[in-house]
């Protein structure tokens, strides 16, 4: 069992800088605290010896790599990434909105948000929320999922993006 022993500041002493126990400030680098927040955050505290005087926040860039994904889409398929880049949507945690080489219509922007890409499964998306909405019946949707919230608790999985017609989608429209 360990002993506790009394120690008093001199002691001490040879664990802080010159500069705290003068009372000068000093910045001192705080973060990343997570990998996946480096280059995202990071705080830069003014330290006067042992108080923090002041906090600067440093809000980095997150590139989510949009312009290469897009490269190969048209603009129907590629529609996330550009209403995220014009600024219209913010993906969750992202900090990317701010510029993009992409030239894009407010015109276009605006009609996807009420007319979904007819070439993605965006379409099959919007029909079936559509229709739920029509009918009235209770529903959940998510990138991938289209769900029927009854008793049957009906799933469809729509892993390809690129797919806008399915049977499955059909059928689950018609039994609303």
């Amino acid at each position: 069992m360990a002993q506790l022993q009394e120690v008093t500041v001199d002691d001490l002493k040879h664990l802080v800088s010159g500069r705290a126990i003068e009372g000068e400030t000093m910045l001192l680098n705080m973060g990343p605290q997570h990998p996946a927040t480096h280059g995202v955050f990071r705080m830069v505290l003014v330290v006067d010896g042992e108080l923090v005087t002041d906090l600067v926040s440093h809000i980095g860039y997150m590139h989510r790599g949009g312009e290469k994904l897009s490269e190969n889409m048209d603009y129907r398929q590629a529609i996330g990434y550009l209403v995220e880049a014009a600024g219209k949507a913010e993906r969750c945690g992202a900090t990317e909105t701010a510029s993009s080489y992409y030239e894009l219509a407010e015109e276009e922007i605006d009609a996807a948000v009420d007319q979904p890409p007819q070439t993605t499964r965006a379409r099959l998306r919007g029909e079936f929320i559509r229709t739920a909405k029509e009918k009235r019946r209770d529903y959940t949707v998510d990138w991938v999922h289209l769900k029927l919230n009854d008793q049957a608790q009906r799933t469809v999985l729509c892993k390809d993006p690129f797919k806008s017609q399915d049977d499955r989608v059909d059928r689950l429209i018609a039994g609303l």
